[in-house]
């Protein structure tokens, strides 16, 4: 199956715990799109920090957490993920000759985060996007590396077990697109 960012919502879906109530979900999308946002902030630290060298798979894996929180949040909020991608494709909300750093790009992720709404979930999906194309990806690519990683993790859809015991191995092997 392809996927792409009209089927991405769907196959993003069946990774999402449901919590019980819209509050606790959208609590949940909140939080987890300051933490992956958090997790490209702490890659470009240790490169700032360490002079450790920036894994872009790594960036990419985070990046399509983000995009997975952000899909699952629309599907809490009842918004259509794919027509989001299709207006943000025809007009972007950030300027994309402007010269945002990666690390200012995950700020503007947390900050919008933080009042995650109808009109902020936006944002924080151009965001991405521009994210996306400054370490040379695509939308295609992070979304598949994303749901294969997570069929992998889920192999019949969510459960706390898998979640509890990952196959660190195998995810890392398709992270890398060495399977």
């Amino acid at each position: 199956m392809e996927i792409n960012y009209n089927n991405y919502e769907e196959l993003a879906a069946t990774t999402c715990k449901n919590i019980g109530t819209e509050e606790a979900n959208v609590l949940h999308m909140k939080m987890g799109l300051i933490t992956e946002a958090a997790e490209v902030i702490d890659i470009l630290k240790k490169k700032h920090a360490y002079g450790k060298e920036i894994d872009l798979s790594h960036v990419k894996e985070e990046l399509g957490d983000i995009m997975w929180y952000a899909a699952n949040y629309c599907k809490f909020v009842e918004i259509d993920y794919a027509n989001v991608i299709d207006n943000i494709t025809y007009e972007p909300l950030y300027d994309r000759s402007a010269s945002f750093s990666l690390y200012e790009l995950m700020e503007l992720i947390v900050i919008n985060a933080t009042a995650l709404d109808i009109n902020s979930i936006y944002d924080v999906i151009d965001l991405t996007l521009f994210a996306i194309e400054l370490v040379d990806g695509t939308l295609d690519e992070v979304l598949t590396t994303n749901i294969r990683k997570l069929q992998a993790r889920y192999p019949e859809g969510f459960s706390s077990f898998y979640a509890l015991n990952r196959n660190l191995d195998k995810e890392k092997n398709i992270i890398d697109g060495k399977e």
